[in-house]
């Protein structure tokens, strides 16, 4: 079937027709099919049609063009588009998806704390262990846990201790063990070392974001250390450290 016939079935009233020419436009590449998979977006209220346009376009699309679809206010465009700039794996958009974390949806949230591991963002680090430990949503956590998995970094094993003792979902837990297990495997012996790569504050609150905080930097050709500092905070000065061997 041609390009242009494919297109032409996605005006289709036939939800089935609609969505085999969308997974037959993506298996074939289509690329001249994007502009009309945008206005089928646009105009279509089912729910199936949306979900199979946008993971078309996760197909042909560039994750640039895609990101526009988290400028709606159709909650499941942008839940969907989430999760396909996770599938691609677009680390460059790494800051878009990172405002959804504070999103006031739950669901939202989730979406988005998976993407930050698919995609390997280690600036949303600070923000996944917030999450972790103080959103009200299992799933989130849940998230937030697999998400340090695919993180990997040191510091992740000491939070994610201290929390296996409080949580108590079995889903968050779940993933919170499987996170220290991995962690255990690609680091070795992580006692000894625990502290020599990221160090972040335990007496931190949600209420710590509201700070003046600093971020100092020193970098040279063998090593990279981030300090972010509050200095008017009462419990302890620096919020975090993260050392990095270049």
């Amino acid at each position: 079937m041609t390009a242009n016939k494919l297109i032409q079935n996605l005006n289709s009233n036939n939800i089935k027709k609609i969505k085999e020419a969308l997974e037959k436009i993506g298996d074939l590449n289509y690329k001249e099919a994007i502009t009309p998979i945008f206005s089928l977006i646009d105009s279509s209220k089912n729910t199936e049609i949306i979900d199979s346009a946008i993971w078309t376009l996760s197909r042909i699309a560039s994750p640039d063009q895609l990101i526009k679809l988290l400028d709606n206010r159709n909650k499941d465009i942008i839940l969907f588009t989430i999760e396909a700039l996770g599938r691609m794996e677009a680390k460059e958009i790494a800051g878009h998806i990172r405002k959804f974390l504070n999103d006031k949806d739950a669901e939202i949230r989730a979406m988005a704390t998976w993407t930050a591991g698919k995609i390997g963002d280690i600036d949303s680090y600070s923000k996944i262990i917030e999450l972790l430990k103080f959103d009200k949503d299992p799933e989130v956590r849940s998230n937030a846990a697999w998400t340090l998995k695919k993180l990997n970094i040191l510091g992740s094993f000491e939070v994610l201790k201290n929390i296996s003792e409080k949580e108590t979902d079995e889903m968050v837990l779940y993933n919170i063990n499987d996170a220290i297990q991995t962690l255990e495997a690609n680091y070795g012996s992580i006692e000894p070392i625990l502290s020599s790569k990221f160090y972040h504050c335990k007496l931190e609150t949600p209420d710590c974001k509201n700070l003046k905080r600093k971020t100092i930097k020193f970098i040279d050709q063998n090593i990279s250390i981030e300090i972010l500092i509050a200095d008017n905070c009462d419990k302890a000065k620096i919020c975090s450290l993260k050392i990095k061997l270049n």
